[in-house]
């Protein structure tokens, strides 16, 4: 079974994501902010992230960074509703800039 981690600071948001990836047959993990979603990460496996960028005590791209450094082949996938200009050009964090 495919598992999904899905980490989002916003609770409605990580409950709507359980119950339409679970309705479709996957495993999902949630976490509420960057450290708890790393140490869900490496606790279980996840085949694929579903990482907000704006998340409390390690921001999306930090957790990204550690979660890459243990799997570099899992996929994370960003999210936001935060602007453009407010985080800046996310690639350039990533360092495909």
């Amino acid at each position: 079974m495919i598992t999904i981690l899905v980490a989002d600071d916003f609770k409605p948001f990580r409950e709507l994501c359980r119950l339409l990836f679970e309705a479709e047959g996957f495993r999902v993990l949630v976490a509420a902010d960057g450290a708890e979603a790393v140490m869900v990460f490496q606790a279980e496996g996840p085949d694929l992230v579903l990482m907000d960028v704006d998340v409390p005590n390690l921001d999306g791209f930090a957790a990204a960074e550690q979660i890459k450094q243990l799997a570099p082949h899992v996929p994370v996938v960003f999210h936001s509703s935060v602007d453009d200009e407010r985080l800046g050009d996310p690639r350039r964090r990533l360092g495909v800039l």
